[in-house]
């Protein structure tokens, strides 16, 4: 039996999921996502790019808004998932990411993914 191989943004939406289950409210180093990646799967490190999966980071390379998964945040990434709502209070979040964004952004987080 063949295993199936994990697109990359399978792949990361599988490890952000896992990481934040051990990491809690706590950020997720970049580090680590791509570690969770290449044990998932055979890729190039140099291919997975956490930050091009956030909601909230945009770049020329930025994945489709299907795709994000994450929002960067001070000291990493919080995994909040493919559904996640794209127009949200800081409120919403947990607190030690909340009082982070609030310093940086001010009562509203608007993310957006292109």
């Amino acid at each position: 039996m063949t295993a199936v191989r994990l697109s990359i943004p399978d792949a990361i939406d599988r490890a952000g999921r896992l990481l934040q289950e051990r990491y809690g409210d706590r950020p997720i180093p970049r580090a680590d996502i791509v570690r969770e990646v290449l044990r998932l799967g055979n890729y190039s490190p140099s291919s997975i790019m956490p930050s091009d999966f956030c909601y909230n980071r945009t770049d020329k390379d930025a994945r489709p808004i299907r795709y994000c998964v994450f929002l960067s945040v001070p000291g990493g990434y919080q995994y909040v998932g493919r559904k996640y709502s794209t127009t949200r209070t800081t409120t919403s979040l947990p607190s030690q990411f909340r009082s982070k964004l609030d310093d940086v952004e001010k009562k509203r987080t608007v993310v957006t993914c292109h």
